[in-house]
């Protein structure tokens, strides 16, 4: 290192405070793993739908017989299932494996301990607890820590990151073994990477798991690939940053040492290399069953399924203006009228659009999210998304755009963006999590050729409305302990820790400084100390 370069570090250890004291921030993250953790370990549903007992057969599938092949279990009572592919004279999982490779582990590791076998809902919960909910806390610890990083206060980054998980259909479908909390895990785990890794730039080590995770989300389910690209995005940004091409690092200002253009490249590859492992491990598996790599919606035994996946790509056409209502403003399916927060993180990732650095980048992603997802639901020939509390189908938006609330949250800057998120979180809580602990997998409640060909005006049946109001029934606890302690505890355990942590965390934080540090380029010279710029009351 030049003595130029060392002269210009020394005057800037000479100016930087000592290193905050980060002890609240890493027990603020424990809490909140904590709260969701417990929240989900108190809820158990033994009623399987087809979605969840066609991924629990290839589990059972593989570790018991050693094949992918689901015969034994399609038509079993309990693993009884219609999401299936016949090919050859065989059944197998038309899901891609994502989160049943997660949980093929512990279910050896249950039948190990069991001498056999274990029994049919004890591998249910067990499997679901380790392979769904345990990413899904994992996931809102990471939210919360994204939203405390850029700029929310701590305890309001509590209120944050508990709207968007039991103020909408994410808590619910992280209680049954489903998919989507893996992937939303593996995109918030990566967007945290590349925000804020440990070193000051993106390493080769970086980029690699960055690419795997993005890559594993698509390998839970499909539908993640577009929210993955996204993530994707941000990395090549900050590479684009981090090697200072185009003038682009006072649009992106992410501090770190820089790198060299072939550098740049080569980090690039290998987030290419990380993410193209999981598509080659589903392109073996596919091949291994039907001779070549295909999707197994191709060969769909129900010949419903099979006709609504051969239209458009996969299912999907233009999106229904009848469908972007039921899906957004209507009751039966309207993911702003169970979720109203949505409407204020969507404004917030407006917001940051108009902002610089991290938190543009995070806006634009977090807005385009928002925007692809509510229409790529609605071109969807099965629009509802059959069995489920929700749009399911939007949920890989939840990855980026709860991101955004940190600027909803923010103290001195537009108050009544705060005490409106107040009110509204509290409601979609209050909807969401009484649905999501009774039944989160409820049936459609409607016929399926009145869904096919429902308009604006028509009056849907909301069959959200018997669980929530089953739950505040006094007949639903009367002699039934099991009920006092799953539902109560599912409520009271995140609450006491989500209290605990508010009375740890400060309401207010500097920790994490918001000026640059000196940069140095990657031939050794040193960069110029950024311009700084007053902060606005």
């Amino acid at each position: 290192m030049s003595d130029e370069t060392q002269a210009h570090q020394r005057r800037h250890e000479n100016l930087a405070p000592p290193p905050p004291d980060l002890r609240w921030f890493r027990t603020g993250a424990w809490l909140v793993f904590a709260a969701a953790f417990f929240s989900m370990a108190f809820v158990h549903h033994p009623q399987t739908g087809w979605n969840v007992n066609t991924r629990l057969a290839l589990v059972f599938a593989v570790a018991d017989e050693h094949t992918f092949s689901i015969d034994s279990y399609h038509a079993v009572r309990k693993t009884e299932t219609g999401d299936k592919a016949f090919f050859e004279g065989h059944f197998y999982s038309d899901k891609v494996f994502g989160v049943s490779l997660l949980a093929l582990p512990f279910y050896q590791g249950m039948k190990l301990l069991a001498g056999g076998a274990p029994p049919f809902q004890a591998a249910n919960y067990v499997l679901r607890l380790f392979a769904v909910s345990l990413p899904a806390a994992a996931s809102v610890a990471l939210l919360w820590m994204l939203v405390v990083r850029l700029g929310g206060p701590p305890r309001r980054a509590l209120a944050a990151a508990g709207a968007a998980f039991w103020g909408s259909l994410w808590y619910g479908c992280s209680t049954v073994f489903l998919p989507y909390a893996p992937g939303i895990a593996c995109l918030l785990g990566a967007l945290y990477i590349v925000f804020f890794p440990r070193a000051r730039r993106v390493t080769f080590a970086n980029t690699a798991v960055v690419g795997l995770l993005c890559g594993y989300s698509a390998l839970c389910d499909f539908i993640f690939a577009p929210a993955a690209a996204l993530v994707g995005g941000v990395l090549a940004m900050r590479l684009v940053d981090q090697g200072a091409f185009f003038g682009m690092r006072a649009f992106a200002r992410m501090k770190g040492d820089r790198s060299n253009g072939r550098t740049c490249l080569a980090l690039l590859a290998v987030s290419f290399a990380g993410a193209s492992l999981p598509v080659l491990l589903f392109a073996w598996y596919s091949a291994s069953i039907f001779g070549s790599p295909t999707i197994p919606y191709e060969f769909e035994f129900d010949p419903l399924f099979r006709e609504g996946m051969r239209q458009g790509f996969m299912g999907v056409t233009s999106p229904s203006p009848h469908a972007l209502w039921f899906l957004t403003l209507h009751p039966f399916r309207g993911i702003l009228f169970w979720s109203p927060w949505i409407v204020l993180a969507v404004a917030g990732a407006v917001l940051w659009t108009r902002s610089a650095g991290k938190r543009r980048i995070v806006g634009w992603a977090a807005a385009v999210s928002f925007a692809f997802y509510v229409l790529f639901n609605a071109g969807y020939y099965m629009w509802w998304g059959g069995w489920c509390m929700g749009p399911r189908l939007m949920l890989p938006m939840f990855a980026l755009l709860p991101v955004a609330l940190a600027e909803v949250v923010r103290v001195r800057k537009r108050p009544y963006l705060w005490w409106t998120f107040a009110v509204l979180g509290t409601v979609a809580i209050a909807l969401n999590m009484p649905v999501a602990v009774m039944e989160p997998q409820i049936p459609q409640g409607n016929p399926t050729d009145l869904l096919f060909a429902a308009r604006i005006g028509d009056s849907l049946a909301v069959p959200q409305a018997v669980y929530w109001r089953w739950f505040f029934s006094p007949q639903t606890y009367l002699g039934i302990p099991g009920n006092v302690l799953s539902h109560g505890g599912a409520v009271l355990a995140p609450l006491l820790l989500m209290i605990l942590a508010a009375r740890i965390l400060p309401a207010r934080h500097e920790a994490f400084e918001r000026l640059e540090l000196p940069f140095v380029n990657w031939d050794g010279t040193a960069a110029p100390l950024p311009q700084t710029v007053p902060k606005r009351a």
